[in-house]
């Protein structure tokens, strides 16, 4: 499935840069984000909901939205604190802060991904679980939105310990997550393996429930769009990490990238290509740029410096709205989250659909699916865009926006 989603960032590529560009692509960019969240706090002049919430409002003042309405938009439906005491196997006692936030169920059910980081708190979600909302709505699929977290690194712990944790959860959270209710999925640091934990502990509660939860996520994206662009004609130039930066004008060897990441080696360790710091990759020449795993990475301190004709945002939240105003003054653009990597809530829902009829659809089937969803989203996003003359992003917001109010509208208020 990650093969899946990964392919839609190139059909939101291939589309931008054929409507907004007139041309084909040439040479492309993958963007593994570099900075820890800590290092990113000082180039923030807002929370990550604060964020959100500016480009929300934006589209709302677009849409000359009563304040009433706004507010009530923008509001979480939920918010859920946990705390998770877990007996670790060396002996000490350990607490882990969890967080569950749902923010409208207007369309369907909440939707949203469930992520373990230790720079995780409930701002972090806030914002994550409300884009969420305005996601599925541009892909029109049924769901709402919600996301959930844990301030953990996963690397301080054993399997064992893991999942004792992750079935803790589960039994703090068990009450408002269920199949029609709100329907988990993996994250930054949760995988189908999180998943499989998350659904039989689910299942003990409440009964066999294999919709409860979705098991692909979007762990790799980066990579998986890196060898599709590949596959499909173009370019990948330059990739980084924690680790460093390698570039090459001609084109990466992605698959043999991969390959050597598979194995735990550094990406700085590849033996092909020139090696550059990481903190250099933003300011690489190139036609499109893709951000593809923390948010937040470009503000208005280094966006000025950015040398590409297009951002496509297959990370959530990549561009803050300061380094936003710098690419539209600039005349980049931006290819906004809540489209661009919409191809993975929108597999999500075909594979909960899957797990509710208890039956396999094939892979082709899905890809037709999936090609036919980016396809319409797009469309309907562009329209606003010509229409109104506003940014593509406003344009996003404004659409994903008209389909919650109707909903909200129509079901009534009380």
């Amino acid at each position: 499935m990650l093969r899946n989603v990964a392919g839609s960032v190139f059909r939101a590529c291939r589309i931008a840069h054929q409507r907004c560009l007139g041309g084909g692509l040439n040479a492309l960019f993958i963007g593994q984000d570099h900075a820890t969240q800590q290092q990113l706090q000082g180039l923030r002049a807002v929370s990550h909901a604060e964020a959100t919430n500016m480009y929300v409002r934006e589209a709302l003042n677009e849409l000359k939205y009563p304040e009433r309405m706004q507010k009530m938009l923008i509001t979480p439906a939920r918010e859920m604190s946990v705390e998770l005491v877990l007996h670790k196997e060396n002996g000490e006692i350990e607490v882990y802060n969890g967080y569950r936030v749902q923010h409208n169920n207007s369309r369907g059910p909440f939707k949203g991904g469930l992520r373990y980081h230790p720079d995780v708190d409930i701002d972090d979600v806030r914002s994550l679980a409300s884009l969420m909302t305005w996601k599925t709505a541009v892909m029109d699929i049924p769901f709402g939105g919600a996301k959930g977290g844990v301030t953990v690194d996963p690397k301080n712990l054993t399997e064992r310990e893991l999942e004792k944790l992750t079935r803790k959860l589960v039994v703090a959270v068990k009450e408002i997550i269920g199949v029609y209710e709100d329907i988990p999925a993996p994250d930054m640091n949760t995988d189908a393996r999180v998943m499989a934990w998350f659904f039989d502990e689910y299942s003990k509660l409440k009964g066999f429930s294999p919709g409860a939860v979705t098991g692909k996520g979007f762990g790799n994206v980066g990579a998986w769009a890196g060898e599709i662009l590949t596959e499909m004609g173009g370019r990948v130039i330059a990739v980084s990490d924690a680790s460093g930066c390698v570039q090459d004008e001609k084109g990466l060897n992605i698959k043999a990238l991969r390959a050597h990441m598979s194995k735990g080696s550094k990406l700085a360790e590849f033996p092909e290509g020139a090696k550059a710091p990481a903190n250099t990759l933003l300011e690489t020449p190139c036609d499109v740029l893709i951000p593809a795993a923390l948010g937040g990475v470009i503000t208005a301190e280094n966006a000025g410096r950015l040398q590409c004709r297009v951002v496509v945002e297959a990370a959530n939240a990549p561009v803050m709205p300061d380094g936003d105003q710098v690419l539209r003054d600039r005349d980049i653009i931006v290819l906004p989250d809540i489209y661009a990597n919409g191809g993975g809530v929108t597999v999500s829902f075909f594979e909960w659909v899957q797990n509710l009829q208890n039956f396999k659809w094939e892979e082709a089937d899905v890809n037709r699916r999936l090609d036919r969803k980016m396809t319409d989203a797009f469309q309907g996003m562009w329209d606003i865009h010509q229409a109104r003359k506003i940014p593509l992003r406003t344009a996003a917001f404004a659409l994903a926006l008209e389909k919650v109010t109707q909903a909200e509208v129509h079901r009534g208020f009380d």
